[in-house]
């Protein structure tokens, strides 16, 4: 209070809106938060996934999964805990859309498909722990994708390699020696 000790003056308090509470939807390898919002924090088993800061997460191990969203008022809420137990994706109509090669690579390759529907895809690599290290966003894409990519400064390992559009997911593993 501005008046000390003797009983006058005002107090003001803030009370901040917690933010919706996240649902989680799996399609194929790819969870994905719900409400869209900007600050999400994704945890496997309890335990927060370094840089996994994205709507998406792309799962690399079978485990219970929760995301966090944080509003501006840096109130949170926590979803309720999807579990996955299989890792496997599930064959879709765009795993045989894209290719990449070669594969296994040294951290450099070629990604092509071609398409002659306009649509909107999203381009995305995760390294094992789940961390994004690539992503370009194609808007009223259409004809042939032709790019070498060259993820050699995030070292050897297993990625995942996703490609999405309006109507469906393909994912494909990556293996970098």
């Amino acid at each position: 209070s501005s008046g000390g000790c003797s009983g006058t003056g005002t107090v003001t308090v803030n009370v901040n809106p917690s933010p919706a509470t996240p649902t989680i939807t799996q399609s194929g390898g790819l969870l994905i938060a719900n409400p869209p919002a900007t600050n999400y924090q994704w945890f496997l088993n309890g335990v927060a996934i370094s840089g996994a800061n994205s709507q998406t997460y792309t799962v690399t191990t079978n485990g219970d999964y929760t995301v966090e969203e944080t509003n501006s008022s840096n109130c949170s809420t926590t979803s309720s805990t999807d579990s996955v137990v299989n890792t496997g994706i599930a064959t879709n109509s765009l795993n045989n859309f894209f290719n990449a090669y070669p594969n296994p690579n040294e951290g450099q390759f070629e990604l092509n498909f071609t398409t002659s529907n306009v649509d909107n895809f999203t381009i995305e690599i995760h390294n094992a722990l789940g961390q994004l290290v690539y992503q370009e966003a194609l808007m009223n894409f259409t004809g042939k994708y032709a790019k070498e990519i060259n993820i050699k400064n995030y070292g050897k390992g297993i990625y995942m390699l996703s490609i999405t559009n309006t109507h469906s997911q393909g994912v494909k593993k990556l293996i970098v020696f």
